[in-house]
């Protein structure tokens, strides 16, 4: 096959058909309005790389690209806006992420600002979520949502600013449906209409709850959450009572006698041992510098 080269423009009107590679060198225009079109059957084999940076653009506002298939990291240098449900594996945005619906993804999210704008409910499902802003501005109720633990990090405070912050409204029977609770979990019982909290392995009233009793039947753990805790023996039951906090103070008292109670301080300046062996026995405890100090007391042994 022989090769021909033209010195001066080739003008053609029609088809080209041609067999092998070609080579050009120089500017390539293809078409002259946007009724053309291109159309590549083959793969490309190399990386396309704009000529300018932060110039030209991939679709427009209304001539769309449909799906994106990448199947390493997206780093996007300005913001990342979508329109539909957006599901990704990890996204790094160099500015803004604004979500118009549902976002998807399954890896790591980092954004210097993520904002979330539509009027109806908007849900963003991330597995790590690092944000130097966070903010929900739609009218309807915004979600985060995540299949394990959502974690807040801050050097000094996380503050909740311009309105309440709700705790997890639960039934006793929702709270004790829990699979792991964990020391330092809080709710609100509707149930006892009382705030409660997971400590010691047992959940308790938290200290300035209305009525804020400890009800405890058997042996176990006196809780420094509540300023009162009654006591229903099951027969001769042993009780703990841990150091609290100076100034702190106890009242214990028996309401159901099924045995002797005996319940042992931690740190007991005046004594060893509080024995209780009939309903009202009650005992008032203040801790000092030195321990459980008694001070006033109704049936109640000390040893």
């Amino acid at each position: 096959m022989s090769t021909t080269k033209y010195k001066q423009d080739l003008d053609v009107t029609g088809n080209i058909t041609l067999s092998g590679n070609v080579t050009a060198d120089g500017n390539v225009i293809l078409g002259d309005a946007d009724t053309d079109s291109i159309t590549l059957n083959a793969d490309i084999t190399s990386s396309i790389i704009p000529d300018v940076t932060n110039t030209y653009d991939l679709g427009s506002t209304g001539k769309n690209w449909r799906d994106l298939f990448v199947s390493n990291d997206i780093t996007v240098g300005n913001n990342v806006v979508a329109l539909q449900v957006a599901t990704l594996g990890t996204l790094t945005a160099g500015t803004n992420l604004v979500v118009n619906t549902d976002a998807n993804i399954t890896g790591n999210l980092t954004a210097s600002s993520i904002t979330s704008t539509n009027a109806s409910a908007d849900t963003l499902t991330v597995v790590n979520l690092v944000a130097t802003n966070l903010t929900a501005t739609g009218a309807g109720t915004q979600t985060i949502s995540a299949g394990a633990n959502i974690e807040l990090d801050a050097t000094n405070r996380v503050l909740v600013t311009d309105t309440p912050f709700r705790l997890a409204n639960l039934t006793t029977v929702q709270r004790d449906a829990i699979t792991s609770p964990v020391n330092g979990d809080i709710i609100y019982n509707t149930t006892d209409n009382k705030f409660q909290g997971y400590a010691t392995g047992v959940w308790e009233d938290l200290q300035g709850s209305v009525n804020s009793v400890q009800q405890i039947s058997g042996p176990g753990a006196i809780s420094l959450a509540t300023p009162i805790t009654e006591i229903t023996t099951t027969g001769a039951d042993s009780y703990t009572l841990a150091d609290g906090v100076i100034g702190q103070t106890k009242i214990i008292i028996m309401i159901v006698y099924g045995g002797n109670a005996t319940i042992t301080p931690t740190t007991f300046a005046t004594g060893t041992t509080i024995t209780m062996d009939n309903v009202n026995d009650n005992i008032t405890l203040l801790y000092g510098a030195n321990g459980w100090v008694n001070t006033a007391n109704q049936g109640s042994i000390i040893a």
